[in-house]
């Protein structure tokens, strides 16, 4: 017997409470316990809080705080239109960008969380935003949004299923920062804090193995960079690393397929598009495993990919720094000094330009740039232990790219009814999310 599916509108039949944050700044505290929450906020189905987001105190909290609950949704509607997320009990008020949904007993909350992902849902609200330069969603078009429903227990169904998917994704993403959070630490212990040195000088157990052990000295010496281990030299970045410029014209292949690794792509979950050569109108560079991909334009905002694909025709946007290593077998070396917090802050520090949008580094300059160099020996030794990290890493950011593309063609089909449950693709796709 087919399940009736009914048209529903959202603010008069699925919420209790619909409404948006506050229309002006609060007091910011930064010893508050409280978070300033916007649309940009609001990522891959949680509220981040990070070190820039603005805190309060529990007076500014309990004078704007809205009446969120394990039943709200939250959404993008100024500037950042359309992110969406689950409340999930953080200690937060929220701006103007973010409106909150308190979804009623008759629909399952991940049902309607997985209706606002859906294209039919985000291209009605950015079809419809009002402004030039800043978008806005308006509250009376989000309450007059009419979707489709099936009665409640087949919209937990699909919820669920989406749901599996997502929480496999959700398992390898922390994976994936739990091994770069692996590499970073012993790179931070070994080349920026020195801790081995440091317990040899003051002759305590370093706790690595001897043959490592024996590859770190056990005192200092002076050097224009301050105290360095004894025998490590300072030097250039370009010491190191080179930067490749070998330029490439898509249109020139039109009918080629090109592995396409662009500013958008990596925002997108570094996820590399392919693309014929036809629609590619600018020029690119070429790139090969084990390059470093390092974005020029707005250092600001962290972009880097160590590439770990051999594929043909693999290419990026120009905006991109493309480094090799000058040693060929120390690429995770070499990524780990370019993502090293204190030396990406120097990169930072090159940025030329006037706009806050459109500031760049110069490839010379950033190859200019002192470094520490220790023996070839220990960098190997790091090598040996961070490259089946990386490796792992890019293995797991595959799988999550190919379960997202299953979730992706899935979820239009299931939110709309399009797709019965009993389909037997969606048992063999459940599968292999396990």
């Amino acid at each position: 017997m087919a399940i009736e599916w009914k048209t529903y509108k959202l603010g008069r039949d699925a919420v209790t409470k619909l409404g948006d944050g506050l229309h002006g700044t609060p007091i910011y505290d930064t010893k508050g316990g409280y978070f300033f929450i916007n649309g940009s906020n609001l990522v891959e189905r949680k509220i981040v809080i990070d070190s820039k987001t603005k805190r309060v105190n529990e007076k500014e909290f309990d004078k704007y705080k809205k009446d969120l609950s394990e039943r709200t949704i939250l959404l993008g509607i100024n500037g950042t239109i359309g992110n969406v997320a689950i409340y999930n009990n953080e200690k937060c008020i929220l701006g103007k960008s973010a409106a909150y949904f308190n979804i009623n007993e008759y629909f399952d909350k991940n049902f309607i969380f997985y209706l606002f992902i859906s294209d039919h849902f985000q291209n009605y609200i950015k079809n419809n935003a009002t402004g030039t330069t800043i978008k806005n969603v308006g509250l009376g078009l989000l309450r007059d949004y009419e979707f489709s429903a099936p009665p409640l227990p087949t919209q937990k169904a699909i919820a669920h299923i989406l749901g599996t998917l997502d929480d496999k994704i959700e398992l390898l993403r922390q994976m994936n920062e739990t091994l770069e959070a692996m590499a970073r630490a012993i790179f931070q212990s070994w080349f920026v804090d020195f801790d081995p040195v440091r317990k040899k000088a003051d002759g305590l157990p370093t706790g690595l193995p001897k043959e490592i052990e024996d590859l770190f000295p056990s005192e200092f010496e002076d050097s224009e960079l301050g105290e360095i281990p004894k025998g490590w030299k300072v030097g250039k970045l370009g010491d190191v690393a080179s930067i490749r410029k070998e330029a490439i014209t898509p249109m020139k292949k039109p009918e080629e397929i090109f592995k396409h690794y662009s500013l958008p792509s990596y925002d997108e979950g570094k996820n590399a598009k392919l693309e014929s050569g036809n629609t590619i109108l600018s020029n690119k560079y070429l790139v090969r495993i084990n390059d470093i991909l390092l974005s020029k334009l707005n250092p600001r905002i962290k972009r880097i990919w160590f590439i770990k694909e051999d594929i043909l025709n693999s290419i990026c946007s120009t905006e991109f720094l493309v480094f090799t290593s000058k040693i060929k077998t120390q690429h995770s070396f070499l990524f780990s000094l370019l993502n090293e917090d204190s030396f990406y802050e120097k990169i930072e520090g090159l940025v030329n330009g006037t706009s806050g949008s459109h500031q760049r580094v110069k490839s010379e300059d950033v190859l200019n740039l002192n470094i520490l160099i220790p023996n070839i020996h220990l960098s190997q030794t790091y090598e040996n232990l961070a490259s089946p990290l990386f490796k792992k890493q890019n293995e797991n950011l595959l799988e999550i790219q190919t379960l997202s593309s299953f979730r992706d063609i899935l979820l239009p089909k299931l939110i709309s009814g399009e797709l019965e449950l009993s389909d037997d693709s969606i048992s063999k796709i459940l599968e292999s999310a396990k």
